[in-house]
């Protein structure tokens, strides 16, 4: 019992952690503006007129949009808490504290006050050059004065903060933590924080089938590095939903669950993403390889489903979604390369222990649908874009995290 609470302790903490720096790179993009843009595109996508492909994996715009908007967990975001601040709508007395002694330790009020008289000093030298008259040069400057802007200089928080409340609600609603903004961006970090902790729990029972408790244990610390290095480019969503159920698929398929188990889950994920869905059923097929009689109609109604949802979606659900990227990436992978870095980053220490596929049944049966799956992203997606090779990484982490302990385990001789 005391095993399942740490185990699980550990999937909250970790997956906190991830979804934290998700968060921070994600939603907080181009500071306020990565969460209107977040926002506006979540109502696309749930009013079904977003752009393809996104569009076509609906379901985790519906999950935040029916449920996880209404149960937002917040997240901790250091630059919008300063900006919220400094706009004026923090008013908590150590908030404009705060601002004071930020803006007296750079700029001292005796500072401001000459920056002022200096502005003013430029300005009645611009009128008097274009009047050419001391009298109507005053008169327009006592006008300009009794705009007050003198008082921006010597408080300036309080002019922003002036100055924004005028704007229309669509515009500070960002900085209202109850506005359904808010709400939403709110509800996306806390659906991939609990697909996280499902990510992480699901690879320890992976990992399980093949290695050790301890090795099980600590292979959530050593994936979590590559869930949070995946967020450095990231604009999908459904991307920890889709990994969830594909780790899945792997355990179900590893223990030979009935085939009807594995077409569920097929089902299902085809809703999220039907790439991940159909190399799903392409490792079922290699493993049960050769196929008899009673296996092929399972098979390739498992390989079909995918393949007919990919033309459903485009053609039936949502025709009017358009690509908002080239189809063919390929051009950009060959001459970008970051492309190349990357990647070989990511698989830098799994390549190490690749020779061990041939060890494992499961492994020497399958491992192919690894080279499809890449070809597949090399043409049609930036492979920059790490985190799209996450679920090979998780199906080959036993090999990984095994061969490291064994190389570093003393009393193996």
């Amino acid at each position: 019992m005391r095993k399942i609470i740490v185990l699980i302790l550990t999937a909250f903490v970790l997956a906190y952690f991830v979804t934290s720096i998700g968060f921070w790179l994600v939603e907080n993009v181009f500071s306020l503006g990565g969460r209107f843009f977040f926002y506006y595109s979540h109502n696309m996508y749930v009013e079904g007129k977003g752009p393809a492909p996104n569009q076509y994996r609906f379901v985790p715009y519906l999950l935040v949009e029916k449920f996880f908007k209404h149960i937002p967990i917040r997240w901790y975001c250091s630059p919008y808490l300063t900006v919220k601040r400094w706009a004026g709508f923090d008013n908590n007395p150590s908030a404009v504290l705060d601002n004071k002694l930020n803006l007296d330790s750079y700029l001292s009020l005796e500072d401001r006050d000459k920056l002022a008289n200096d502005v003013g000093g430029f300005i009645k030298e611009k009128l008097l050059e274009i009047t050419n008259n001391v009298m109507t040069t005053n008169i327009l400057l006592n006008i300009v004065n009794n705009l007050g802007w003198k008082a921006w200089f010597q408080d300036p928080f309080e002019f922003v903060s002036k100055l924004i409340k005028q704007l229309p609600y669509e515009f500070t609603q960002v900085f209202d933590d109850k506005s359904d903004l808010n709400k939403t961006i709110y509800g996306y970090a806390t659906m991939r924080f609990f697909a996280t902790i499902g990510v992480l729990l699901l690879l320890y029972f992976w990992m399980r089938t093949l290695c050790n408790e301890l090795v099980s244990y600590l292979s959530m610390f050593a994936y979590s590095i590559f869930l949070a290095f995946s967020y450095g480019d990231f604009l999908q969503q459904e991307f920890h939903i889709s990994l969830l159920l594909f780790i899945l698929g792997v355990i179900l398929i590893y223990k030979r669950k009935p085939w009807w188990s594995i077409f569920i889950l097929v089902v299902i994920q085809s809703f999220v993403r039907t790439d991940h869905a159909f190399f799903i059923a392409v490792i079922y097929g290699l493993y049960n390889f050769p196929w008899n009689k009673d296996r092929v109609p399972k098979i390739v109604s498992v390989t079909i489903f995918p393949i007919l949802m990919t033309y459903l979606l485009a053609k039936v659900i949502f025709p009017n979604a358009t690509y908002y990227t080239p189809l063919i990436r390929i051009k950009d992978n060959l001459s970008d390369p970051w492309a190349w870095v990357y990647p070989a980053i990511f698989f830098a220490l799994p390549l190490i222990f690749v020779q061990k596929i041939r060890k494992i049944e499961f492994y020497k049966k399958t491992w192919s649908w690894i080279l499809p799956f890449i070809a597949m992203n090399a043409l049609v997606a930036l492979t920059r874009e790490v985190r799209l090779f996450l679920p090979v990484v998780a199906y080959l982490f036993p090999l990984l995290l095994n061969g490291i302990f064994s190389l570093y385990n003393t009393n193996e001789n």
